[in-house]
């Protein structure tokens, strides 16, 4: 039996027709084996760390290199994975729907593009979508199991983000910086489906969303993982050139070489507090109650921002409480004010606040933006009337930005103990954010232009402007203000009482609400809204 088993299988590889069969399929087998999507091998060196972006299971994956350091080729591998749903380290979506943004297409084009094109094997792939105008590359690849891939160029701005709008996506990959608009926007196009994000830069302009997800990778945040690829490491693999790398060393600036080469950011270029880092936040502690405390306000009707202070002993102050507003009237703002300060809400009068011994807190002086008290001819009022008529109490602030700036630089400052006289609670995250945001405007590297104003850029810096007050009214130790005294079974009603309602409440809200709904619509604001100016 065997024998006759034996002889009819030299009679089968004898056969041409079944050889012609055969050896056609078993080629095409073999050339699959080969496909560049199976022959990827993530580096796993410390400069170039590939392999560990994609093990990290963070919904945000940052991926910032040199110049030619294989962020498209490892960013491309990772989406070829999600569509195929053979992702190596990770559990992905079914049928899952990538967006791919980037400046704009011919980033999209030379860079994942072209590695996609190579990588993604061609035997699942169903249908490419009709090409971009002006572009040898499709608006979409769909693939058998329905996953599919969009290219989406930043260009255009407010076109390139109504593209985004009504969609959902599993994972957006950032190809390159894009416009902090569009960033955000294709943020809220994950909400639904919980997807993740993926940036992968060489960081040129250093836009301020970039540092920001950097700063919160290297402040040990679990939701954002970096990893940094070097131009040097890709050198050393035969990946790019020794030379134009020396040609580069020796013709750029040192700092454009940690950029293009080492995929470093321009985080402390612009900033105008650089010295602010880890070292000035710090664990929120029980504060003493005897320490002096003081509190600043910048209003405003778009967004309105206060922070407090306590002061030590020995003259270093921290940082304790934010309040962060967006469209409140100026009554929620005094109400919001006095719920944080401690005072309580009398029983059977929502408008009346009631000292309480226990938790109210002492402040010596509330400090507002000074144009706050400015009194138009029209008649309106400025913010810091409004509060005042709503029980509290404000003096105006000193607001030279330049003195400001540099009394609170000299606070970030060191002393002989070896601890800056500022330190902030961790929970104030706002300050933070834009204590690390705050910049002078940057050369346009792209122009020949003259050098801009070096006054900071007037964006996200309420909390700036109300630590500026707080070190430009003078943050003493021993204040003299008016003391609350803790009582044994107090009786509520001979308690100070504040009052947040006023005869003329009625109008000035119609006036505050009016300045909203200006907002909402997209008017102009006016001039001298509230006495406050158009940058509010």
């Amino acid at each position: 039996m065997r024998r006759d088993l034996a002889l009819s299988i030299k009679r089968f590889a004898q056969d041409r027709s079944v050889i012609g069969l055969v050896l056609p399929l078993f080629a095409e087998i073999k050339r699959r084996q080969k496909h560049p999507f199976y022959k990827y091998k993530p580096d796993d060196h410390p400069d170039r760390n590939q392999l560990a972006f994609h093990q990290s299971e963070a919904p945000i994956r940052l991926v910032f290199g040199g110049n030619q350091s294989g962020k498209s080729r490892c960013v491309a591998q990772e989406i070829a994975w999600w569509l195929t749903e053979s992702h190596p380290h990770r559990k992905t979506p079914p049928k899952p729907r990538i967006y791919c943004v980037s400046a704009g297409y011919r980033t999209l084009q030379e860079g994942i593009y072209r590695h996609l094109r190579e990588i993604l094997p061609e035997w699942l792939v169903l249908s490419r979508g009709a090409n971009i105008a002006g572009w040898d590359m499709p608006g979409h690849i769909r693939l058998k199991n329905m996953a599919q891939v969009d290219f989406i160029s930043g260009e255009g701005r407010e076109d390139a983000r109504k593209k985004l709008q009504a969609t959902e996506v599993d994972l957006a990959v950032v190809d390159e910086e894009v416009d902090q608009l569009l960033w955000e926007e294709l943020q809220s196009r994950r909400i639904t489906r919980g997807g993740s994000v993926i940036v992968a830069a060489t960081l040129i302009r250093s836009e301020d969303w970039c540092v920001n997800l950097e700063e919160q990778a290297e402040s040990g945040n679990s939701d954002v993982f970096l990893v940094r690829l070097s131009t040097y490491r890709a050198r050393d693999a035969g990946h790019v050139s020794a030379r134009v790398i020396r040609e580069m060393e020796t013709s750029l600036p040192p700092e454009e070489v940690e950029v293009r080469l080492h995929g470093k950011s321009r985080k402390s270029e612009g900033r105008v507090y650089p010295e602010f880092g880890k070292q000035h936040v710090i664990e929120p502690f029980a504060i003493p109650r005897e320490w002096p405390r003081y509190c600043a306000i910048d209003p405003g009707w778009r967004t309105a921002a206060c922070i407090w202070v306590a002061v030590a002993p020995d003259g270093k102050y921290v940082i304790y409480r934010e309040l962060y507003f967006h469209g409140k009237t100026y009554i929620e703002l005094a109400h919001s004010w006095f719920a944080a300060t401690g005072y309580k809400r009398h029983p059977s009068n929502a408008d009346l606040w009631i000292v309480d011994p226990d938790q109210t807190e002492n402040i010596e002086v509330t400090w507002i933006d000074p144009s706050a008290f400015r009194h138009e001819i029209s008649g309106t009022s400025g913010v810091g009337v409004l509060l005042a008529m709503a029980g509290l109490a404000c003096a105006p602030a000193r607001n030279d930005v330049d003195a400001g700036i540099e009394m609170c630089r000299t606070a970030l400052m060191p002393g002989l103990d070896g601890i800056p006289r500022m330190r902030v609670f961790k929970t104030c995250e706002n300050f933070i954010q834009e204590c690390r945001a705050y910049r002078r405007p940057k050369d346009n590297r792209d122009t020949n232009k003259a050098e801009k104003s070096a006054k900071p850029i007037k964006r996200r810096d309420h909390l700036m402007d109300c630590w500026r007050y707080l070190e430009l009214g003078g943050l003493e130790s021993r204040g003299g203000g008016v003391h609350f005294s803790a009582v044994p079974n107090p009786d509520l009603s001979q308690m100070p009482l504040v009052n947040a309602r006023h005869p003329m409440r009625e109008y000035f809200e119609k006036e505050w609400l009016g300045i909203l709904r200006k907002q909402r619509d997209g008017g102009r604001p006016p001039q001298h809204v509230g006495g406050l100016g158009a940058e509010y």
